[in-house]
């Protein structure tokens, strides 16, 4: 099965991790809410008076405040009740957001079958996070019975609209074959579009298809350009990788000192293949030294 598979919610800045779960990290995406109480998200006063008189964004928006802590304490209680009021009325991404406290069991019982069942109707709404989380829990068959067939579609659904969580998770269903027939060209295309984006896995992966020609035409400059937009996010397993690249020579001039640095960095995440590749480059740096 791909690693690292990722729910994804809705949130104001597109930018805040929020946090880890068994299937992956759920992520913070752009707040998609429109109109007065958008603006006005920090001041839960107006939010609450709004949401009390039913509008269904700024009831979303007020269980967002409590999700995330904006304007005050976070309260996931509260975040579900809100979430649930708005979701009541047909708000897709307070379906989504409800999916995922139900789903890891903040603000209340953990769910998993609820959070699928939110996740349909959010998807059914045309809702591109909810697509991919469903198909997410359709693969790994949480909340209901595995259909990798179903998560394909579901994914290719976000895929399409552009979200690039559910371009990676489609590139490592082909690249590792997990429930499909093993298609390198299909991961880099979907790679592809996940790097395109920014998503540092998806560009480590990519890299590594340039690098090897497979899937792709060999092409070692663009390999490393991938490495490196993976590794200056932090990835370590691209960090590790572009060392290689220039303790060999490959895609790049060969420069040892440039190897030692990536070295380091996938090092100091505990990456041991790197630990071990580094001792080995200091050896061989004692061992070139002149005899006193």
């Amino acid at each position: 099965m791909p690693t690292a598979a990722v729910l994804d919610g809705v949130g104001m800045n597109g930018t805040k991790g929020r946090r880890w779960a068994v299937v992956g990290c759920l992520v913070a995406l752009a707040a998609c809410a429109t109109g007065p109480a958008a603006t006005a998200w920090q001041d839960r006063s107006e939010l609450q008076a709004a949401a009390e008189a039913g509008d269904a964004v700024a009831q979303f928006r007020l269980g967002l405040a409590h999700d995330d802590g904006a304007g005050g304490p976070v309260d996931a209680f509260s975040a579900r009740q809100w979430y649930g009021r708005a979701a009541a009325q047909g708000h897709p991404a307070a379906m989504t957001n409800l999916g995922l406290l139900c789903y890891d069991g903040r603000g209340g019982e953990l769910d998993r079958l609820a959070a699928r069942s939110w996740f349909e109707r959010a998807a059914a709404a045309g809702f591109a996070k909810a697509s991919c989380n469903l198909g997410v829990m359709q693969f790994y068959g949480q909340g209901g019975p595995r259909d990798v067939d179903a998560a394909c579609r579901n994914l290719e659904v976000a895929a399409l609209q552009g979200d690039a969580r559910a371009q990676s998770v489609l590139g490592s269903i082909h690249y590792e074959g997990a429930g499909r027939p093993q298609d390198r060209a299909a991961a880099a295309r979907w790679y592809g579009l996940a790097a395109a984006q920014g998503v540092a896995s998806a560009q480590h992966r990519l890299g590594v298809l340039c690098l090897r020609g497979d899937g792709v035409a060999v092409d070692e400059a663009a390999g490393v350009r991938w490495l490196l937009a993976a590794a200056q996010q932090g990835h370590p397993g691209a960090a590790h990788d572009l060392a290689l690249c220039y303790a060999r020579g490959s895609g790049v001039t060969k420069d040892l000192a440039v190897a030692r640095h990536w070295l380091q960095q996938a090092a100091a995440q505990g990456m041991a293949a790197a630990v071990a590749k580094l001792a080995a480059l200091d050896q061989q740096a004692a061992l070139a030294m002149p005899v006193r």
